[in-house]
């Protein structure tokens, strides 16, 4: 999560004038005008609602505004100081001949017809190859900082540090850098086949030593390209203002014409046609004859669909180079907050492209890797020196810059900011760090269950500061009732830091629902007793297990895991039921098994983050898949049956701009072999009212079996396409989604008379089907569905309709 919100944002201490243009007569807003600092080159022009701001570092003093049909003004302002202003213009009474205004074609949009019929020419993606410099410059600060805050006594002997605050010309908001990082790289593109590489030469940051930050201010994480038709900003899709369909979701006005870098170009502003659409405001110049885009501005509305972002601001500059248009320049502004007033995060970033080189003198070999978008960091990058970086920086820091990277890094040492940092990380982790070990799951803590009774549960790990390379953890439980002590341990040891190549083993000795979802909410979550709709957990099995495993990423996109598995199955006394095959009598009720599992991941074009102890997978346009087999020959380690499993699993989402976008998973899945039911595949219930994405939510456990079985998981996320719509509802900013889910599968006669099923248990070869209409985006984090079950309603004990529930955090 905090590498989504990192992708973004500029620094500078300079003079900064957030204001808004008003009619002296009537007070009403005064749109387009022309606002810019005297003797510079520095201007805009104002919103729709007359807001405007304006900033830089070049030596200004006055500001000149003006409109026609309104007497200029020059306005004094503080130089190298931040000032909010309100400009009232007096009307210019001019005395003209009459005019006759005769219905036309507006010319914004003959100018926006002419930049989308040259889109294809003009959009740097239509280029077979190229290569070029990229720098970037990201910083996070804290923001909304009250005086309270500022008082506390933890603070007094950190006072200092508030001498680096800030005000943002965009926002108006006071900040505090809690991090800068700058990255200098070399990037490759080429068209077909497509290929985007990026070599890290250099990097810096303060306030966070961790490698992985600097990956992902690069420029293949953060591309944006306003050719193309949707935007994507932190996962959302956004309709481009110079998409081919824009004239429906968009307004252009024309409002100015000037030389920009000796071209002739025009100034066109737009802005949303319905608030709530996924769309911008702003205004671009385009250049005239070819028209090209020469400068653009984008910000997101108040009333857009966005959670936690309070502000958003993209500028971009393109030049021409060699008759190609590129983009030289972007600046991206972004202020997540969870209300307007909370204490919240800027996340700023400053990118320049320069060194293009469009010739075929670009050597293949540098796209010769199988994966076609890869980032690289090289050794030496954080070694950069200081004299280096005076160098490779296109523009110098000012002094309180440099001042910033020393105080960024003085700032870890502020026991209250170590508070909030600790504190944001065990809510997300569920674990506090004390150290080298960290100390949770604070979820799990306590639970309860019909078996154990009231259960409690300790878990330890290992932190970074014990080691980077090797990954210890460990449990105790303790059930009230049933006086048993459970636990597990564990350790991974990293072959590499980029986390490609590792090895490890897990054993535990607990108790276990079989039949449940591992993306579910686990049988001791605290949770789960609480939101039960059968009732505390009855079904619990013994479980003996150890695991040895190697991990080895291939390359990004390509994953292998070989695993060996012990385990050791027996149900609870209490429970009447027997893993053992009918007619054995004198055997243990028990099971037995050794396997050796080959899993295969596939995920083309795929993005990751670094996590803790794998990588976060960001699942691109391409599926993702999955292939499993497992083999358990009989007789090694005492195993008690021999069997061969394969199973196939196929995820993609897919986006179907402007209704959302579509997602689904599919299974397919086969075991041979004869043997007793708890070694079948039993489909997963889910008997809570927590909503599971990867459970049949209405299906109870050990209700379904099969041994061979197809399964399709299907779920729409319209995002808000309907409800934005409703004048009432729209403000809730509600989104919709709808689900199907569906099985189909059957036992062969030898597994149907192997073992004494649980009474409730039957086939599918009818299909088991579901289906839900909900509500997400409620107060942000809540979804709600409304949930039916489409067949098999004449089983005992079942709910054909239900509501469950679903935290999620979305942008």
């Amino acid at each position: 999560m905090f590498i989504l919100i990192v992708s973004t944002f500029l620094w500078a201490q300079e003079t900064k004038v957030n204001g808004i243009v008003k009619d002296s007569l009537d007070q009403s807003p005064v749109p387009f005008a022309n606002i810019a600092f005297k003797n510079s080159s520095v201007g805009t022009i104002s919103s729709v609602d007359g807001h405007f701001f304006l900033s830089t570092k070049q030596k200004v003093d006055t500001l000149i505004v003006s409109f026609i049909g309104y007497k200029t003004q020059e306005i004094p302002v503080r130089r190298g100081a931040y000032q909010q202003i309100t400009v009232f213009l007096k009307q210019d009474n001019i005395s003209l001949d009459e005019v006759v205004v005769l219905p036309g074609k507006n010319p914004a949009i003959v100018l926006l017809e002419k930049i989308i019929k040259n889109k294809k020419k003009n959009n740097p993606d239509k280029l077979e190859k190229y290569s070029c410099k990229v720098y970037n410059k990201l910083q996070v600060d804290a923001n909304n900082l009250s005086d309270r805050f500022k008082k506390r006594r933890l603070l007094k002997k950190f006072k200092f540090v508030f001498d680096y605050m800030d005000t943002s010309v965009v926002t108006g908001k006071n900040y505090l850098p809690i991090l800068i990082s700058e990255t200098y790289s070399d990037f490759y593109y080429r068209k077909t086949p497509h290929s985007e590489k990026e070599f890290v030469k250099a990097y810096q940051i303060s306030g966070i030593d961790n490698e992985s930050v600097s990956q992902y201010t690069g420029q293949i994480y953060q591309k944006v390209n306003i050719y193309d038709n949707y935007v994507n900003i932190f996962d959302r899709s956004f309709i481009s203002p110079i998409a081919f369909f824009a004239k429906t979701y968009y307004k252009y006005y024309l409002v100015d014409s000037t030389y920009l870098d000796n071209q002739w170009c025009y100034q066109i502003s737009y802005t949303p046609r319905f608030k709530q659409e996924p769309t911008f405001e702003g205004y671009f110049w385009v250049a005239d004859t070819s028209f090209a885009i020469k400068r653009i501005k984008m910000s997101l509305t108040k009333e857009a669909n966005v959670n936690l972002i309070q502000n958003f601001y993209l500028k971009q500059t393109f030049n021409i180079f060699d008759n190609t248009w590129v983009i030289t320049d972007e600046k991206l502004v972004a202020d997540f907050n969870l209300a307007k007033k909370t204490m919240g995060f800027f996340v700023r970033k400053n990118t320049h492209f320069q060194d293009f080189n469009f010739g075929d003198n670009i050597p293949d070999s540098v796209f010769s890797t199988l994966n076609s978008r890869m980032l690289v960091v090289e050794k030496d990058a954080k070694h950069v020196t200081k004299e280096q970086w005076h160098d490779i920086r296109p523009e110098k820091l000012s002094k309180n810059e440099q001042g910033v990277y020393a105080m960024v890094d003085s700032i870890k040492n502020v026991p209250i900011f170590r508070t909030y940092v600790d504190l944001i990380r065990s809510i997300f982790n569920g674990y506090y760090e004390f150290n080298k070990i960290e100390v949770g799951d604070y979820t799990s803590l306590y639970s309860y269950n019909e078996i154990e009774g009231n259960r409690f549960k300790l878990m330890l790990r290992s932190s970074k500061k014990f080691s980077e390379k090797i990954y210890l953890n460990g449990y105790l439980a303790y059930g009230t009732r049933d006086d048993v002590f459970k636990y597990g341990l564990g350790s991974r040891y990293y072959f590499r830091k980029d986390l490609t190549r590792s090895i490890g083993f897990k054993y535990k000795k607990d108790l276990e629902q079989l039949g449940i979802s591992p993306y579910s909410l686990p049988s001791d979550n605290f949770l789960n007793a609480l939101f039960s709709r059968t009732g505390a957990a009855n079904q619990l099995t013994n479980i003996e297990q150890l695991k040895l495993f190697y991990k080895h990423e291939w390359f990004l996109g390509l994953t292998n895991t070989l695993t060996l598995n012990y385990k050791t199955m027996s149900p609870q006394e209490s429970q009447g039921l027997t893993f053992k095959p009918i007619g054995d009598i004198n055997g243990k009720n028990e099971i037995t098994v050794s396997e050796v599992s080959l899993n295969t991941r596939i995920a083309f074009n795929e993005n990751t983050i670094m996590g803790r102890e794998h990588k976060i997978f960001i699942t691109s346009k391409y599926p993702v898949l999955n292939l499993n087999f497992t083999f358990a020959p009989k007789g090694v380690l005492n195993s008690t049956y021999n069997y061969q499993r394969l199973q196939l699993g196929w995820l993609h989402i897919i986006k179907f701009n402007p209704f959302g976008y579509f997602r689904y998973y599919a299974e397919v899945g086969k075991i041979f072999g004869t043997l007793p039911y708890p070694l079948l595949e039993m489909h997963k219930g889910n008997e809570t009212y927590w909503y599971d994405d990867y459970s049949f939510n209405l299906m109870n456990y050990y209700e379904f079996i099969s041994d061979e079985w197809y399964s399709l998981l299907v779920e729409h996320h319209f995002e808000g396409f309907f409800l934005n719509k409703i004048p009432v509802l729209k403000k809730l900013k509600w989104r919709e989604v709808a689900t199907f889910k569906g099985v189909y599968g059957h036992m062969t006669e030898a597994n149907k008379t192997f073992s004494e099923f649980p009474s409730q248990v039957q086939e599918v070869r009818d299909p088991y089907m579901e289906a839900s209409l909900g509500v997400e985006n409620i107060f942000t984090f809540l979804r709600v569905d409304a949930l039916w079950r489409l067949s098999h309603l004449d089983q005992p004990n079942i709910s054909k309709f239900g509501i469950r529930f679903k935290i999620q955090f979305q942008f």
